[in-house]
């Protein structure tokens, strides 16, 4: 059997630069995009093709535009790189730096499916080989992380008295929440996904933290229960942030998108 290897560093990112010096195209929109919201106009960013089919989180997960390095990472055979399909880093699917404000996202479908650390990347998230995460997931996933962190919600999740009143456990309110918040926001991102089994990926995400292994079910089974009361505390404290004619606005966007027009 022909030995399958990892993609070279050097040449991986030679071969970039090389495609980010012909796409000037580009830049100019990059540039353009970033002179239209300076202007009250707006922009979608170009370097992501994914909605939440909720304009509020649109408005904090899109804009403004990501730092600079954000969006898609190509694959070893979109740069023309000979051998094996793959991707550098191929056990991480995306990545979001808060304080460069770069959101990095891969297609693991096109990177994995031909790499050699296909089982171990498997075994690490608990996916199989049939459902591995799309770019457009894993964009959702990582755009989350960015309204969450932008927003200022994790820091909100604490205090949250909806939170409070509805959740069903301890794990989102109070002391724990603030302790357990790296991990309500991994879950929260899993949870706007479109792909694979929420409960069995919230699972895999409560078995990476420090935490007793006697807990670990309990925890992710809690966490799974109250996954839309959380989505509905992150939504409703979006929308608190909004002044009323850019709800006004935003709400008009979502009859549109509801009624198709």
């Amino acid at each position: 059997m022909t030995e399958m290897k990892t993609p070279d560093i050097d040449e991986y990112n030679q071969r970039l630069a090389e495609l980010e010096n012909h796409i000037s195209d580009n830049r100019l929109v990059s540039k353009e995009a970033q002179m239209s919201s300076l202007s009250g106009e707006g922009y979608e960013d170009p370097r992501f093709t994914v909605s939440f089919d909720n304009p509020i989180i649109d408005k904090f997960a899109l804009h403004p535009l990501a730092g600079e390095g954000s969006g898609y990472q190509p694959t070893t055979k979109e740069l023309g790189i000979q051998g094996n399909e793959s991707v550098l880093e191929p056990t991480i699917a995306g990545r979001y730096s808060p304080s460069k404000d770069i959101a990095m996202f891969k297609d693991m479908n096109k990177g994995m499916l031909e790499s050699p650390l296909l089982e171990t990347y498997l075994a690490r998230t608990g996916e199989s080989a049939s459902d591995l995460a799309t770019g457009e997931s894993i964009q959702k996933h990582e755009l989350i992380h960015r309204t969450a962190e932008k927003s200022g919600y994790l820091d909100f999740l604490p205090t949250s008295e909806f939170l409070k009143e509805n959740s069903t456990t301890k794990y989102l309110k109070g002391n724990l929440a603030n302790f357990y918040s790296p991990l309500i926001d991994e879950v929260l991102a899993e949870s706007y996904e479109d792909t694979g089994d929420l409960e069995g990926r919230i699972k895999f995400r409560v078995s990476g933290f420090a935490i007793k292994e006697d807990a670990k079910e309990r925890i992710a089974k809690e966490l799974f229960e109250n996954i839309d009361v959380l989505r509905e505390d992150f939504e409703t404290y979006l929308e608190s942030l909004m002044n009323p004619d850019e709800l006004k606005a935003t709400r008009m966007d979502e009859i549109m998108m509801e009624n198709g027009i």
